[in-house]
């Protein structure tokens, strides 16, 4: 029985750790590419730092694409060997999101990197609370990022319908 329950708290974990990452700002996705994306793309996310100010700005894009309609989904069905510019190239070719994204001084890659950095952040955050902490590779995670979003943990909920 010990067993049932524990691994019905695992796939609640995940399940919450995917659904934290799909509530961030402009995330919009059906399956996330953490998998798909290049070692160096890899290495970009996690060199890519959050700040206050460009999560505000991904915010009001999101406030702002809601409102007006704009599609800003970063990634869906077709993720396989997508690239961080791969992506930014597709959001900004979608109607209405360049002007939107511009009219917020933020460019399609920026939000791009934006959310995959929060996505690891949040996730980061939820395995640490399972029995797979011990399996986190700390040379794979931006902490700078992981201590913002704890942070800032409650400005993430907005999404989440919390």
């Amino acid at each position: 029985m010990h067993e049932i329950i524990t691994s019905h708290r695992r796939g609640m974990a995940w399940r919450l750790a995917l659904a934290l990452a799909l509530a961030i700002p402009a995330v919009h996705a059906q399956h996330l590419p953490g998998q798909a994306l290049s070692p160096a793309d890899k290495a970009l996310v996690r060199s890519y730092t959050l700040t206050e100010a460009t999560v505000a700005k991904a915010k009001a894009v999101e406030r702002d694409a809601k409102a007006h309609h704009v599609d800003l989904k970063l990634f869906g069905s077709d993720t396989d060997n997508l690239s961080v510019d791969a992506a930014a190239a597709k959001l900004d070719a979608r109607p209405g999101a360049h002007a939107l994204l511009a009219a917020h001084d933020l460019s399609a890659r920026e939000l791009v990197l934006t959310s995959l950095a929060t996505a690891g952040a949040l996730m980061t955050l939820q395995l640490a609370n399972t029995p797979y902490a011990g399996k986190l590779d700390s040379s794979q995670v931006n902490t700078a990022n992981v201590d913002f979003v704890r942070q800032h943990m409650a400005d993430f909920k907005y999404s989440t319908g919390d």
